[in-house]
């Protein structure tokens, strides 16, 4: 009884924590939460952030910059108090020096309650707001990224190439070929795609087709991009379905006279949608017997449990043919069982003894008779 008393206060504990940590998640805000920004050298840029009070009570914040290139950022105050649901601005003045390394910089203006709130367990509320400084890179520099949607068998599979020139100067030439690997990691198809140029801070997406796929399973598409020498790779991993389903294994458990035995069936989605109703039928000598229906998630595993008593079959050997029933479609799969005697130590054990009584009594009688 203490046990399931201490877990109702468990349980009501840790929904007091997430309702406290809802309500906080929204007493302090900043905007905006995300600022995108080129890197120009020697340059000074202002951004205005506006602060959000979502409470009915009057709270004091500071304010801070964390990450990267904190040395150039300034903020026009460090603390401020909020009347209820007031909103108020702070700038914050970027000063750029004449260089940085190239590639993505991360600048983060913050603020924070100054005092412990009295509605907080642990920790005070803070938010904070994401400067996405970017340098370009010397020269020729280029990132691609691809991505395919799961395909369906028989059908086209539309495959997308985006290329970001993140460099200084134009590119005369992008060209890009994409592999096709199967789950063994053979190549089973090459796409070319067409050359073209792009000017320095361009993007661009292709579009390629791979036509029909004739097989379900997983795949994977490699890109490799080659520009004016050099060259870039980037690769996805995809499916290709089709409204079917895997026997993946079958486990066979307890098939004894006087027990009950258990047929454990793994099938596995082929398809990228749920499958409903989908059930297992076992036919053994014409005796059928059945699992309950199931509704399978696009491309998961589901075990299919059947319960059997063996009571009317003599022990030995039979062939057994399983039916994976779904839709107006079925798959099969035959195999062997075994009934075999249940085989109980105990039993055995106890008419051992029972013998040795019997036998002691009648020898203890003889000698009474003599």
């Amino acid at each position: 009884m203490l046990f399931f008393k201490n877990e109702r206060k468990n349980c009501f504990l840790i929904a007091l924590v997430l309702i406290i940590a809802i309500n906080t998640a929204f007493s302090l805000g900043i905007s905006p939460g995300r600022i995108y920004e080129n890197f120009e050298a020697s340059t000074t840029k202002e951004f205005t952030f506006t602060i959000i009070n979502g409470e009915d009570k009057t709270i004091k914040v500071n304010y801070y910059v964390s990450g990267d290139l904190t040395n150039y950022i300034s903020l026009e105050k460090n603390e401020d108090e909020l009347r209820p649901y007031e909103n108020k601005e702070i700038k914050a003045i970027i000063k750029y020096p004449n260089e940085i390394s190239p590639g993505l910089h991360i600048l983060k203006v913050g603020v924070i309650e100054a005092t412990k709130s009295s509605s907080m367990v642990g920790g005070r509320v803070g938010v904070e707001s994401q400067i996405l400084i970017f340098q370009k890179y010397p020269g020729k520099y280029l990132e691609a990224e691809i991505k395919v949607k799961d395909g369906v068998v028989n059908e086209p599979v539309n495959i997308d190439v985006t290329v970001t020139h993140k460099g200084e100067v134009d590119i005369d030439s992008v060209s890009t070929i994409i592999d096709i690997y199967n789950v063994a990691n053979e190549k089973i198809n090459t796409l070319q795609l067409q050359n073209f140029e792009l000017k320095a801070g361009e993007s661009k997406t292709l579009n390629a087709k791979w036509d029909k796929p004739d097989k379900a399973g997983e795949y994977t598409a490699k890109a490799l991009i080659t520009y004016d020498g050099a060259f870039t790779e980037t690769n996805y991993k995809f499916k290709v379905g089709e409204y079917s389903l895997n026997i993946n294994n079958v486990t066979v458990s307890n098939l004894k006279k006087g027990s009950i035995g258990k047929f454990d069936i793994e099938v596995e989605s082929l398809w990228g949608g749920e499958i409903e109703n989908v059930y297992a039928q076992i036919n053994i000598s014409n005796k059928i017997i059945h699992s309950e229906k199931v509704n399978i998630p696009a491309w998961s595993k589901q075990k299919l449990t059947v319960y059997w008593d063996p009571v009317d079959f003599e022990n030995g050997k039979y062939k057994a043919l399983l039916t994976i029933y779904f839709g107006d479609k079925s798959i099969t799969k035959q195999f062997e069982i075994e009934i075999k005697n249940n085989f109980n130590i105990y039993y055995i054990i106890g008419s051992l003894l029972l013998l040795a009584i019997i036998i002691i009594l009648t020898y203890k009688i003889i000698r009474m008779l003599k």
